[in-house]
């Protein structure tokens, strides 16, 4: 593609921030960014807690990503190294079972720093067309582009896709879940002494166990109990990963238990990795978990039964009141107009650079997956 082509990214998130970074580093000169600025986060009630399910501020949900980057769903795709993974991860493996942890959480205005292009408002409405793309923006103005990545998140508050006729809302919501599980027969990790962690320059990586079948589909670690109570939920806080560096560990030396201390230590850079004792913690995929009613997202309580009855048929206890959203919304369209493009390149004019439509997702953590992704429909545009 010649410099003068003209290409709009919509969503300054880890997806659109991959995007444009690799289309400034191939050399398009004419490319510009459509995101929200000093917004508001907009919270769903899940298991009973606030969970955010959009952020209307610089960043998206991006902002508050813990930056787990599973390197089996990178190998298991066929995913090589690239100048992104490089960038983020060094030049550690792709291998099965094991996920890598940053010393410094990826945060999407990182990747954006000392990039050249413009700025425009968020998108309301989108009109393809042979040659060009209509777009009007919130403020009513419009501006044509010779491409459009959407590459915001899958429930974004302003969806224009939806707003312009090119995608139907599903009238439900897939996501995983993450909860604590013990052993029915045995306890869990029984014989486990220490968690192996390799650590390199730019984080650590550590194991975990995977189960793929048809119907089940879950990640399960370990994490170490330092004194307190087995029946005790320990991944409630996600505090640990939000923030840069500083503000973890402000956040972690203001802990009043030691005990609490030494696992968030653990979770976050991989250090006191030795225990006597150790709970079960899984990343498990429900499909169709949520339904959308009147504006609002509510839990199927027959996929948490199912999912329970499931987990005991591998001699998995669910500790229900451990259930929690991971924020991993996926598969929100049921349908997806020929006129857009999922995740490639091709002749279309617009194209879906995200997990909103018929995405194929296992027990893992897809975001990083999702940059790769976005990296590869970049470098697509450019060779064609």
């Amino acid at each position: 593609m010649g410099s003068d082509f003209k290409t709009l990214v919509i969503g300054d998130g880890p997806v659109g921030a991959s995007a444009l970074m690799t289309l400034c580093r191939l050399g398009f000169d004419n490319v510009f960014l459509s995101r929200h600025i000093n917004g508001e986060r907009k919270f769903e009630s899940i298991f009973g807690h606030e969970i955010p399910t959009s952020n209307n501020d610089r960043g998206g949900l991006g902002s508050l990503w813990h930056s787990v980057c599973d390197l089996g769903l990178l190998h298991r795709n066929c995913f090589s190294s690239s100048e992104l993974s490089k960038k983020y991860l060094g030049n550690v493996e792709f291998r099965e079972e094991t996920e890598f942890v940053p010393f410094f959480p990826i945060r999407p205005h990182n990747v954006l720093k000392n990039l050249s292009y413009g700025i425009r408002l968020p998108v309301s409405f989108l009109k393809p067309f042979d040659e060009s793309v209509k777009v009007t923006f919130s403020d009513g103005s419009f501006e044509s582009f010779d491409k459009v990545l959407v590459c915001h998140g899958a429930l974004p508050d302003t969806d224009c896709l939806i707003n312009s006729g090119l995608a139907t809302l599903s009238s439900t919501v897939s996501d995983h879940l993450v909860a604590q599980v013990e052993g029915i027969s045995k306890p869990l990790f029984a014989d486990k002494k220490s968690e192996k962690i390799t650590f390199s320059s730019k984080g650590f990586v550590r194991g975990y166990r995977l189960y793929d079948g048809d119907k089940l589909k879950f990640k399960m670690s370990a994490r170490p109990i330092y004194g307190e109570q087995e029946n005790k939920v320990f991944h409630l806080d996600k505090g640990i990963y939000v923030g840069n560096t500083f503000e973890v560990l402000k956040r972690l030396l203001c802990r009043a238990s030691f005990n609490i201390l030494k696992q968030s230590f653990f979770l976050r850079y991989g250090i006191f990795s030795r225990s006597r004792r150790w709970a079960g913690f899984i990343n498990i995929v429900v499909k169709d978990c949520y339904q959308r009613k009147d504006g609002r997202l509510l839990v199927d309580e027959s996929k948490v039964g199912e999912l329970a009855t499931m987990l005991k048929d591998h001699d998995l206890r669910l500790v229900e009141s451990s259930l929690m959203s991971a924020i991993h919304f996926h598969n929100t369209y049921s349908h997806l107009s020929p006129e857009v493009s999922n995740n490639i390149v091709n002749n279309k004019r617009v194209v879906l650079v995200g997990p909103g439509y018929k995405f194929k997702v296992g027990a893992e953590h897809f975001t990083f997956q999702m940059m790769l992704i976005a990296e590869k429909v970049a470098k697509e545009l450019y060779d064609n």
